[in-house]
């Protein structure tokens, strides 16, 4: 009886799990109806100015050379610690 039990409820537990990971609910990535699903019109093309390339390779080379001094200061970091670390080895021997 002990053993039917478990297999019951690892029964029921398989099948909860399982339903579980069903959807319920119907997913349309066009939009909310049928009819905007099959729209064959193609969404607008955002025509991008020289300016506007010219502002974003801007603002794109001044986060580079952020990252550049990030890159310093963390070897900086990096090697003052190893001192301190060698330091503190010699002071413990």
């Amino acid at each position: 009886m002990k053993l039917f039990f478990k297999k019951t409820m690892l029964f029921a537990l398989v099948a909860a799990l399982g339903l579980a990971s069903l959807p319920r609910v119907n997913v349309f990535a066009a939009g909310h109806t049928l009819a905007n699903a099959y729209d064959a019109t193609p969404p607008p093309q955002i025509q991008i100015t020289n300016d506007r390339l010219e502002l974003i390779w801007a603002r794109q080379l001044r986060i580079y050379e952020r990252l550049g001094r990030v890159d310093g200061l963390t070897e900086k970091v990096q090697q003052a610690s190893s001192t301190r670390i060698r330091d503190s080895t010699r002071m413990a021997k």
